[in-house]
This record gives C-alpha cells, structure tokens and sequence, in this order.
C-alpha cells in the first residue's frame, strides 16, 4: 500500500498522502474509501493530495478510470502537490475530465495556503 488517507483536524478536509510507487489497486482501495466518507458527509468537503513523495505513475489513464470520486456532489475542490513535473502532468491527465476543480501546486505548504485563503473568503 503507497498511501495513507486521514482527516484534518475540523473534518471538513480529506488528505491523502502518496508515496513511491502508487498502483490500481491503492487507487481502487482509496477511491471506495474517498467514496465512502463523501457519501456520508453532511457538508461539501475539500481533498488535499500529497504527492510529493509520488515516483510518476506508468499507467496514469488507467489510474483515471479509478478515481470516480472526482464526480461526487460533495467534493468541493481538489488541491494537490508535487514538485515533480511528470507527476505533475499525469496529475492533470488524471483529474482534468472531473467535474470537481483541482489545482496542482508545488509544496504541500502552498496547497495549504490555497486552502486556507480559499476557506477564509
């Protein structure tokens, strides 16, 4: 398993942590369990992606097809961060057909600014 899921503090944010070499099946095992916690949410969430530690996925167009996630109701926004420029494209492959905006940014330190000044507004 290349991912840890988790919950910031107030529960309003999902964060993933992505590491080495991610496969279909870690997407397939978080995307039901991203489901899973959306399905249940009383309020929209937003998803912070750590992919920072992320080595660049070889098969990112089937690694799309997983994420179904990205079409749910109560995503508000996908923030992700990777200082890698193929991961950083295979990131945008990845999300750029979902109905849920993302931005891609280079620190986990300025997704979470984005986050924050988006959530202060």
């Amino acid at each position: 398993m290349a991912y840890e899921l988790s919950w910031d503090t107030d529960n309003t944010i999902i964060v993933v942590k992505l590491w080495d070499d991610y496969t279909i099946a870690d997407s397939k095992s978080l995307a039901q369990q991203i489901l899973e916690i959306l399905e249940d949410a009383p309020y929209p969430m937003s998803l912070v992606i750590d992919a920072i530690q992320l080595l660049p996925p070889r098969h990112f167009t089937d690694l799309r097809t997983t994420q179904n996630y990205m079409y749910h109701d109560m995503l508000e926004r996908i923030y992700i961060a990777t200082g890698n420029r193929v991961v950083k494209l295979s990131m945008l492959m990845i999300f750029n057909l979902g109905n849920v905006p993302f931005k891609v940014y280079n620190t986990l330190e300025e997704a979470y600014h984005a986050l924050e000044q988006r959530s202060s507004n």
